[in-house]
Formats: structure tokens, C-alpha cells, sequence
């Protein structure tokens, strides 16, 4: 099992919820519409809570601080890069706490969506693409 399988599966999982929110964002005109998103909202925030923590705290510090100078430096890149998709997720999270916020404002709530939703693509692109296969490299700990 290489060092990145769960993380990789957690993005696959991240973007089937987040594409469900995309679509379903587009047809907020009731409670139930509303009730029915904020709840796909809370299970992506489960999971993106978790995986951002996982990469955050735990890969890429332990690849920065590697032997591995590619690793590190591409690790290094990436984190200051990206490394604020965090804190700004959490902005929008506290902005639509509730499916009354939803609901009473649908607009707002899909271009701010749209907006955070394309930034975690990218970020998982470019980890899939390029950082994970950096990782699976480095000796030692597996399945992270």
C-alpha cells in the first residue's frame, strides 16, 4: 500500500461530494433544497476537515523536512503556495453555517462555492500529480 492511497481516495471522495454540491447549489429555491445542500455542505466539510489536517500537519511537514531534496523542495513550493486553502475554507465555512443562510441568500452561496471548490481541484490536481508521487518515494511510514 503506498504512502498516499488514502489520501488519494479522499480526494477522489472530496470531489464526487463537491461536484453533488455544485449541481445541487444551482436549485436552492426552498427549505427542503436548502436543508438538503447544507447537509452535502457538513459531509464535505467532514472529510475536507480531516484530509486538509492529514496533508497539513502530517505530509507535508514530513516531507519538507526530508533527505529527499526534490521532495522537499516540491513539498516546500506546494505549502507556500497553497498552504492558505485552509484558513480560506474556513472563512467559508463560517460564512454558511446554516441552511438558513442557504436559503436566504443561494447566489452568494454558489459563487463563493464555485470559487473555493475550484481552488481545492487544483490543489488536488497538482498533489495527484506531482506531490504524491513524491511522497510514495520516501522510505519509512506507509498509508498515510
Amino acid at each position: 500500500m503506498t504512502r498516499t492511497k488514502l489520501l488519494r481516495k479522499q480526494h477522489e471522495d472530496i470531489e464526487i461530494i463537491a461536484r453533488e454540491l455544485l449541481h445541487d447549489s444551482r436549485n436552492i429555491q426552498n427549505w427542503d433544497d436548502a436543508k438538503l445542500v447544507h447537509r452535502k455542505l457538513l459531509r464535505l466539510d467532514s472529510l475536507l476537515t480531516t484530509h486538509l489536517n492529514s496533508e497539513d500537519y502530517f505530509l507535508y511537514p514530513e516531507m519538507i523536512s526530508s533527505d529527499d531534496y526534490e521532495a522537499s523542495t516540491v513539498a516546500t513550493r506546494f505549502s507556500t503556495e497553497m498552504g492558505g486553502l485552509a484558513s480560506r475554507y474556513n472563512a467559508f465555512k463560517i460564512r454558511w453555517t446554516s441552511a438558513e443562510q442557504l436559503q436566504i441568500n443561494p447566489i452568494g452561496f454558489q459563487s463563493e462555492l464555485r470559487t473555493i471548490l475550484a481552488a481545492i481541484f487544483i490543489r488536488n490536481k497538482k498533489e495527484n500529480a506531482e506531490l504524491f508521487p513524491l511522497a510514495d518515494r520516501l522510505p519509512g511510514r506507509e498509508a498515510a
